[in-house]
């Protein structure tokens, strides 16, 4: 893993923001697959407020109206569709945090948040992957979600848009920080 790291980072900056470009339209298509599969499943509620609802009682609901509208098949396929979303992620978090850390590397506590960033913004995915799994018993026994699992399966998705929002503020920050040290630099350098 390290070797990989180490291989990455020496690409050119302008290879790694082709990285990032290639990641977002990949990531863009994802989205919209995956939005429009979630139409077609009819889940009740905004996919989050789903994820978040912390109850058992609400999921069995959700469940159920799918359930009753012969919809829980799509959304079965939905859920092994939004692997190709999370996939889409990680390589859009591993190229902006790939961008970002070669922006910043030469100061070492940016240098650190860079890695921090990274970190979340790979760790988050993998939260992702876990409720899904969780979701998958869902589908399996939709008429009656226990508790503890539900409990769970929310708790993954907290934690997935946590690391979210961790990533997202820390890449914001950085990549605005790398870009407007770049541009000092380069005016200094013209100044020579």
């Amino acid at each position: 893993m390290k070797t990989i790291w180490n291989r990455l980072v020496r690409i050119r900056t302008a290879y790694a923001l082709l990285l990032v470009l290639a990641a977002v339209i990949f990531n863009q298509g994802a989205t919209l697959l995956l939005n429009d599969w979630y139409r077609r499943s009819q889940y009740p509620v905004p996919y989050y407020e789903g994820q978040l609802s912390f109850s058992a009682a609400k999921l069995t609901a959700y469940y159920r109206y799918m359930l009753d509208h012969n919809s829980l098949g799509i959304y079965f396929q939905t859920q092994c569709i939004d692997f190709v979303f999370i996939l889409a992620t990680f390589l859009l978090h591993g190229s902006i945090g790939l961008l970002v850390y070669k922006l910043v590397a030469h100061r070492p506590f940016l240098k650190k948040a860079s890695l921090v960033a990274l970190a979340a913004g790979l760790l988050a995915p993998c939260f992702d992957i876990l409720e899904n799994l969780v979701s998958f018993y869902f589908i399996a026994r939709p008429e009656a979600i226990p508790a503890a699992l539900a409990l769970l399966y929310s708790s993954f998705s907290a934690c997935k848009f946590g690391l979210f929002i961790v990533a997202y503020v820390l890449f914001g920050i950085l990549l605005l920080w790398g870009v407007w040290m770049a541009i000092c630099r380069r005016k200094r350098s013209a100044a020579l």
